[in-house]
């Protein structure tokens, strides 16, 4: 059970997690990675080679993927911080509980701390096209900040950034 577990989480955070185009997580069906580069991206670099490069970190534990960060950390609230640009593949971290388009077939996955605090440490975290950066369930809350010194850090997305669903709370970047 365990190693299947383990296997579920590893593939779905390979492609990171869920809420493109305005549709619940839960409706939609993730797509295969593409390979175009975001604004942040350096135009010679592959999109594996730059995602080699992200760095988020949870309790001084360091991530290459928000979602396996999220999954893998717990903490009330929980802080994370990007020390590097993120983008997102194909989909939104989402804050609760979904089965991510039938990515686990079927089995449920959640977010084990309800109050999450992404320090974005003056870095862009971009969600994919049509996609939005987070979903926040029902009884989860994101808090959005920038604790660098130029603070530029953002969100960005082409549509929603955040879609919050009834009874979640987000707190986003002042500024």
């Amino acid at each position: 059970m365990k190693k299947t577990f383990s296997a579920l989480l590893a593939a779905a955070l390979t492609l990171s997690l869920a809420a493109c185009g305005g549709k619940p997580a839960t409706s939609s069906t993730p797509e295969p990675a593409k390979s175009q580069p975001s604004q942040s991206q350096p135009a010679d670099a592959s999109i594996e080679e730059w995602r080699a490069e992200q760095k988020i970190v949870v309790n001084g534990n360091t991530y290459q993927f928000l979602a396996k960060a999220l999954f893998s950390e717990e903490g009330d609230p929980l802080a994370v911080r990007l020390d590097s640009d993120v983008l997102l593949a194909d989909t939104a971290v989402i804050l609760g509980t979904s089965d991510y388009g039938g990515m686990f077939n079927g089995q449920e996955m959640t977010i084990p701390s309800h109050n999450i605090v992404l320090d974005l440490n003056g870095h862009t975290l971009t969600a994919e096209k049509g996609c939005a950066v987070f979903e926040v369930q029902a009884d989860y809350t994101l808090t959005v900040v920038d604790n660098s010194e130029a603070k530029t850090g953002k969100l960005s997305a082409d549509g929603e950034a955040v879609i919050v669903e009834e009874g979640g709370t987000y707190i986003p970047l002042e500024g």
